[in-house]
Order: C-alpha cells, then structure tokens, then sequence
C-alpha cells in the first residue's frame, strides 16, 4: 500500500544529485524507522536506571524521544530521496501538523512573558519531539505500518502486569522497599514507575487486547482472553481507580460499537458484574474503594480525589493571575509555592499529607494547559482536539468503536491524572493518535 500524504506522490523531474544515494535504498530507511519505533514500543516499559534522579520517568523520556527522533530521521531521509519535493501547502495540509502545531506554537510564545524561561525552554523540547513524532508517523507511514507496533505495546502491557501481580501478592519483589511499602499500593510499580503510571500505561493495551479478542478464532481467541486477563490483572494491582475507570468506560464503548444490538445488553452486563465480583474480591483494592466511600459519605471531596482539589485550586488560582498566556509552559510546579501561599492567605485550607505539599503538576492536564497557556493555550487546545475528533468521525469499519474508546479513555485519564507527561504513557498514546490519522487519511483518499 502506498502512503498518504501529497509528499508520497511522483513527479516528473529528474532526482536530486544529492539525494541519489538516499534514494537507492528508499525502503531501507522506511525499515529502520519502523525499527526505531518498535524498540519505542517494547523497550523503555523495561528500562529504569536505579541511580538517576528520578530513576523510573526520566530514563524512560530521554529514551522514548531519542528513538522517536531516530525514527524520524529515517523517514526524513527517505523523503529526501523521492523525485519530488514537499511544498508548505502539502506541508499545512496535514492533519496531524494542523491539530498540534498551534498548541506548540503558543507554547513556544510563552518565553515572551513567563517568568521561568529556563523551566519552559527545558520543557519545550519533549513537547516539540512529541508533536514531530506526531506528525512524522502520521504523515510518513502507513496506517497498517503503524498498527503492528502499536497492537505489540500489548507484550510490554503484559509483562509489566504480571510483575505488578507478582509484587502485590509477595511471589516477588525486586526493589526491597523498606517500611513494608512492597505490600501497600506505593509498593506495586513494576517497571513503570508509581502505581498510577503503571495504571494509566495498561488502558490502551487493555482496549487492543480486546479489540484483537474480537476479531480472533479458535485457538487465538483463547490466547487473548489470557493476554486480557493478565493485562487485566495487573490494573488490579495497581489499584488506580481512574485507570479502571478509564478502561471500563472504553470497553463499554468498544463493545457497544462492535456488538449487534440484541447482544449489547447481556455482555455489558455480565462485564460489569464480573468489574464488581473482581473489585469486591481483590482485597486491596476492596479496601481501597472502601476508603473513597467513606470520604464520599463523610463530603470530603478532596480526599476523594486523592487530594487533587489542591492542586487543580493551585491551578485555578494561577489562571486567574495570567488568564491570558498563563504563567509559561512547564512552569507549573515553579509557581505552586506561590500559588499555595496565596489561597492560604484567602483562607482555603490544604491537606495536611505530607505528599500534597507539593504538586509537579496539577493532576489534570486540561487545568495545566489553562495555568501555563491561559485563554490562547486552551483554544489551542480545543482546536486539536476539533481536528483529533474531526479524523475519527472520518474513519468507518471495524476500527471506529476502538477508536472512539481510546480517545474516551485518554480522556477520562487527562482529567484525573498526566498521562501526557508521562513518556511511558504518553508515546504509546501519540502512536495511537498517528494511527488513527494515517487511518482517517487512507480512508479519505479512498473515498475519493
């Protein structure tokens, strides 16, 4: 199949000098930056580097965005060697490029007005390797090309949930945390980091898993329905709520899109029962949804909430400072002592939990963009995912109703966590989204 995008034309003029011996191996370099996503894809899940600062997220970032950019080089080097030039109007006319550029661009502006220029310098180059890796897969591969490494994030899934599974019942602990904290939910972090990293990287694997389920026959469908359970499993374990949220509310909608009408109703309810038998008998996270109840009973939201009331207050109040811009890219955790200070002075009271003293982030990515972009990055915002939203109305066939689930789940995660902080679980997500334009894209020129 051939690519998308106006680049993947031909023209009539003759190669570049320079770009001859580019283009004698033209698939050559398409490999290898397949390759270099494939190892995105299975490698940093199972790479932490026990002496770095933050020895979980860090090792994974610099590593998911050096072989991103390997990647793109390589697709850089391929169009090079095409007989025909890309121009600015082929360029704007990307889907992918017109959803995210805006919001890199408004990230970018914030330099002019933040008082943390260093903060947001630093925080611009995982956003601008975000958003290339965005656009250069989309625009560059072909949507079956991407789907096979984006189904193998199910391997890495996996094998980070049966360790999870292998922390939380004592078979196994690799880490030796002092204080018994290996038998409590801080203990359960795999390979992935804090237990709600480990949470939020599963949905997406959970949701191809059954979309594989579906699909498969005989023999095949036995082998998912155990790659689902073990994925399932290690959600358990981690006993993050939102993450299950997430993946119930996806599910649900992955199934009502695939499922006849006279079927939807049984099996989402006897999914739904087995989501209550699995929760009431896994006794850590019974205690847990315990203890959310309790707050709920006794009206304290913010502990509900696993005190994220503080910070998104933190990040209310810096929207109101700087409505316009924000207080720069990245630069909320800069501002949250500030920030406290201020709404101790108006008399709103913060939990007293050691961990909520502080906030690197606001626990909310929508609320972030309004603390650090103002008026301009949420319209930016909003307008990708206009276009995000614009490329699955455009998709049809069997591949809608996953579609639709996983842009419900990154959701449902964005409003009670950062997954699009997280490398771990971000890039998985950005394959995801270039999947699905690469797919809307195949399906337009078809169509016409």
């Amino acid at each position: 199949m051939t690519a998308r995008h106006p680049a993947h034309g031909r023209g009539g003029g003759k190669t570049r000098p320079g770009a001859r011996a580019v283009a004698q191996h033209p698939q050559l370099h398409r490999q290898l930056a397949l390759l270099a996503i494939w190892v995105l894809v299975l490698l940093p899940p199972l790479v932490f580097v026990p002496t770095a600062v933050d020895p979980f997220r860090l090792p994974k970032l610099l590593l998911c965005s050096t072989l991103a950019l390997a990647s793109l080089l390589a697709l850089a080097f391929e169009l090079r060697g095409r007989e025909e030039r890309t121009t600015l109007p082929q360029l704007a006319s990307l889907p992918a490029l017109a959803a995210a550029l805006p919001l890199l661009l408004v990230a970018t502006a914030s330099l002019l007005w933040t008082a943390h220029g260093p903060v947001t310098l630093r925080a611009l180059a995982p956003l601008a390797v975000a958003v290339a890796a965005l656009v250069g897969w989309s625009a560059g591969l072909t949507a079956e090309e991407l789907w096979r490494p984006l189904r193998a994030t199910i391997a890495p899934a996996a094998l980070l949930a049966m360790l999870a599974m292998l922390q939380v019942t004592g078979l196994y602990r690799p880490f030796g945390l002092v204080g018994g904290a290996e038998a409590a939910r801080i203990g359960v972090v795999s390979l992935a980091g804090n237990a709600g990293d480990l949470g939020a990287f599963l949905v997406l694997p959970a949701l191809l898993a059954q979309s594989e389920l579906r699909r498969a026959r005989g023999g095949a469908r036995w082998a998912w329905a155990i790659v689902l359970a073990v994925v399932g499993g290690g959600l358990l374990a981690s006993q993050t709520l939102t993450a299950l949220g997430a993946l119930l509310l996806g599910s649900a909608i992955l199934w009502f899109g695939e499922l006849p009408a006279r079927r939807r109703l049984p099996v989402l309810g006897g999914a739904l029962a087995l989501a209550v038998l699995l929760i009431v008998g896994f006794a850590p996270l019974r205690g847990r949804v315990a203890e959310k109840a309790g707050a709920l009973l006794r009206g304290d939201w913010n502990a509900v909430l696993t005190y994220r009331l503080d910070g998104w207050a933190a990040a209310a109040w810096m929207f109101r400072q700087h409505p316009l811009g924000g207080v720069g890219h990245g630069a909320y955790r800069a501002e949250f002592a500030d920030a406290r200070l201020a709404l101790l002075d108006q008399g709103r009271s913060f939990a007293s939990s050691g961990a909520s003293l502080a906030f690197a982030n606001a626990h909310n990515d929508l609320l972030e963009v309004a603390a650090e972009l103002g008026l301009l990055g949420l319209a930016a915002l909003g307008w990708g995912l206009f276009r995000v939203g614009r490329s699955a109305r455009a998709l049809g066939g069997h591949r809608r109703p996953l579609v639709l689930a996983g842009l419900v789940a990154a959701a449902l995660l964005a409003l009670a966590g950062f997954p699009f902080e997280t490398a771990l679980v971000a890039y998985p997500w950005l394959l995801f989204l270039a999947w699905q334009f690469a797919a809307a894209a195949a399906r337009g020129e078809s169509a016409a």
